[in-house]
């Protein structure tokens, strides 16, 4: 195996994952009371929007589930606590 290529002047795209803010923004928590849920972007990955549920959950104190519909492939999130 080569090693591998180191390229230069490449503008790095803008930030957005959670600690930028767009979650918070994007995705309204607070507002969220028991048995509400909502759909994560397309761009989402199950593995990722448990992580943002996660974290999310550790900071206010509730509790939220992550499922991904095997049929039409949209992940969605409900405040369980």
């Amino acid at each position: 195996m080569g090693l591998i290529k180191i390229d230069k002047g490449i503008p790095m795209p803008p930030k957005t994952h959670a600690r930028t803010g767009g979650f918070e923004r994007r995705y309204r928590w607070a507002e969220m009371e028991i048995g509400d849920s909502f759909e994560f972007l397309p761009e989402i990955v199950v593995k990722s929007a448990r992580s943002i549920a996660s974290k999310r959950a550790s900071s206010d104190g509730r509790k939220y589930r992550v499922h991904r519909d095997e049929e039409t492939g949209v992940i969605r999130c409900w405040r369980i606590e």
